[in-house]
């Protein structure tokens, strides 16, 4: 009796030795990462002294005092550079305007010359629309009007501020069947901004087509005031 008692004592002492290492081991290292996550700043609920939460990210944001100088700054810049882009838009505008006129125009003449009859350029400025159809030759009156403009009316930049005037008798100027001009003109192009107004020539003859820059009174445009530069 004495000796089983002896040797079951001996087995548990036995088991609770093979165990305690184990044990031993798992709180050694529950306290050693236990003691690493906190001291970095860590908690079971997310991160807390590296300013995280277990919600999510905290933002700190802006003050009201760098939002209203970011305001001013940003109102400032723009006042110093609105008025440049503004004559920047006005001059590009006229510039594309311009180059419209003169396309009209050689087309015009070019498609008198195909058709070998003349073209009437009719210059709406109201509307800054430019239009041509052909001229009933003479003996036939009644022949049939076709447009001299194959690719169609040109719509000039629908800016209201955008202005048209010209020294052609009605806004009408014509090319012969043989692509020649009977009478000079000048088509001037402006922006109420107040840009450099640009103008397109027409001279009697051959017909030559050029463009410039207009010094003068719009309202009564000279071909003489059409210069090659500004």
């Amino acid at each position: 009796m004495l000796n089983t008692l002896i040797n079951a004592g001996i087995h548990r002492r036995g088991a609770e030795a093979v165990r305690s290492p184990l044990l031993y081991r798992r709180a050694s290292a529950d306290c050693f990462f236990g003691a690493g996550i906190k001291s970095a700043g860590f908690t079971s609920a997310g991160f807390t002294s590296a300013g995280f939460t277990s919600a999510g990210f905290t933002s700190a944001g802006f003050t009201k005092t760098e939002m209203v100088v970011t305001i001013a700054i940003i109102g400032v810049l723009s006042a110093i550079a609105l008025p440049g882009f503004l004559s920047w838009l006005a001059n590009r505008t006229v510039e594309e305007a311009t180059a419209d006129v003169v396309g009209t125009l050689r087309e015009a003449q070019a498609e008198a010359l195909r058709l070998n009859q003349g073209c009437r350029v009719q210059i709406d400025t109201a509307t800054n629309l430019l239009s041509a159809q052909t001229i009933p030759p003479l003996g036939n009156p009644t022949a049939p009007v076709t447009n001299c403009l194959p690719t169609g009316s040109r719509q000039l930049n629908e800016d209201p501020q955008l202005q048209l005037s010209s020294s052609f008798g009605a806004n009408t100027l014509n090319f012969t069947y043989r692509g020649t001009a009977p009478t000079s003109g000048i088509i001037v192009v402006r922006h109420q901004a107040g840009t450099r107004p640009r103008c397109v020539v027409l001279s009697e003859g051959i017909g030559v087509i050029r463009d410039g820059f207009f010094s003068g009174d719009p309202a009564t445009p000279a071909i003489e005031n059409c210069r090659r530069s500004p």
